[in-house]
């Protein structure tokens, strides 16, 4: 963490919690197990809270060893007092000749190999235990991204007590099922990496394109798909799709300060300011692109970051090669056949064909409306209605996308440009 004269040690405990409460997380899980994950919490909470008192006027010269060094007292005082976990644990480590051996091995706990291990097989343990992804989604948060419950009832859009009862049941699940950290071994998971992969994914997009609320953009969660992405790598599980969502994450997130406006308001693409993207993160995406380029097995995570680079290298809108990027959407809809793949796909067409074609295409493809909250299909539909002058028709369908639509930027873009077709289709009728 950088050094800087101007941040508060409380603003400096705030950004060391999410970088490091997960890794003590992880240290701590994997010895006294998942199943006290409970006593696990209430260990990093105390160490943070000493941080608070004593930081403000006694900040140390290493955060991060001060953090271990009092989380690891803090579990000592537990066992000595908690005559049941002390109990599990000589059951745990049957071999032990001495009460303290056990503080020896927690600080092997502690060692950063075994930390990045272990805090990969927290994102397996998550997936072990429920199926449900904005279960997982909670539970990465809560045990790895360092996030309260308040955070992630705001992040997520729902009420603190919805995020509690889900992420107890993750944890219920965990001690029902037994999973433990020691029983998840890197080399076998390595084989779950896809679902892994889909999680992190979806936190992603969660946080780029929020799917309800008054945000359009939510950074922190971005900022934290990243970071548990870079965990697979440092869990020496080599793995190119990992380096492909990556280098769409960072693509994706090169883009961030043009994609709202000033008052918050959604940017369409093609309107987007382009000298505000981010060079360097651009740079970044590439590198990571580069390193996903070694493997045999194409994924979606490829074709996708193939997309966002031709958008993120081309100088506007009208000069990016189009051609090209049908041919990726194409063999996107070919692997992914999705209604939001298909609509993305007639988008490209558009610029290619012109919308009358495109239109065609959507009206031939009536399974695009499902599900049936896919305001998608009725804002593209309206859109392509509209750059053909049938403003009449275009309202409908603005209607339709604004009736389901829950983000409230995406709602503000809609409401604009409905009342500008309705002004139009009476201009046209007069």
């Amino acid at each position: 963490m950088e050094k800087d004269e101007n941040i508060s040690p409380q603003e400096k405990i705030g950004h060391l919690f999410r970088e490091l409460s997960g890794k003590m997380t992880a240290a701590l899980s994997h010895f006294f197990g998942l199943q006290h994950l409970e006593f696990v919490e209430d260990v990093v909470q105390e160490t943070f809270y000493a941080a608070l008192k004593t930081w403000p006027t006694h900040f140390p010269a290493n955060p991060q060893a001060w953090l271990f060094k009092v989380a690891k007292n803090k579990a000592i005082n537990l066992i000595k007092r908690n005559h049941h976990i002390r109990d599990h644990l000589i059951k745990k480590y049957w071999n032990l000749h001495h009460e303290n051996d056990l503080f020896s091995i927690m600080d092997g706990a502690f060692d950063e190999g075994i930390i990045h291990d272990n805090q990969f097989r927290l994102l397996i343990a998550g997936s072990h235990a429920t199926v449900n992804s904005r279960n997982q989604i909670i539970f990465i948060l809560k045990t790895l991204g360092g996030f309260g419950t308040s955070e992630i009832a705001n992040a997520l859009i729902m009420n603190t007590e919805a995020v509690a009862k889900n992420y107890q049941r993750t944890v219920k699940a965990l001690k029902e099922k037994g999973i433990g950290l020691e029983d998840v071994s890197v080399r076998e998971t390595r084989a779950k990496l896809d679902l892994v992969h889909k999680v992190i994914y979806l936190l992603f997009n969660e946080g780029y394109k929020a799917s309800s609320g008054p945000h359009l953009l939510k950074e922190e969660l971005c900022f934290e798909a990243i970071r548990l992405a870079k965990i697979l790598l440092q869990a020496h599980c080599f793995n190119p799709a990992t380096n492909a969502l990556l280098s769409l994450m960072y693509f994706n997130l090169a883009r961030f300060q043009g994609r709202v406006g000033q008052m918050g308001e959604l940017i369409l693409l093609k309107d987007q300011d382009r000298k505000l993207w981010d060079k360097q993160l651009i740079g970044i995406g590439f590198q990571y692109f580069s390193e996903s380029m070694t493997g045999e097995n194409l994924t979606s995570f490829h074709i996708e970051a193939a997309i966002a680079s031709l958008h993120c290298i081309s100088s506007d809108y009208k000069s990016t090669d189009w051609s090209k990027l049908l041919f990726y959407h194409d063999k996107l809809v070919a692997l992914n056949p999705s209604p939001v793949t298909h609509l993305n796909r007639i988008v490209v067409l558009k610029m290619i064909k012109g919308p009358g074609f495109a239109l065609k295409q959507l009206l031939e493809n009536e399974h695009l409306q499902t599900p049936k909250k896919n305001y998608l299909y009725f804002a593209v539909k309206g859109q392509l209605l509209e750059e053909q002058h049938m403003f009449s028709d275009a309202v409908a369908d603005y209607e339709a996308a604004l009736s389901l639509a829950e983000n409230q930027s995406e709602k503000r873009f809609l409401s604009q440009r409905l009342e500008q077709c309705k002004i139009n289709a009476q201009a046209g009728n007069k």
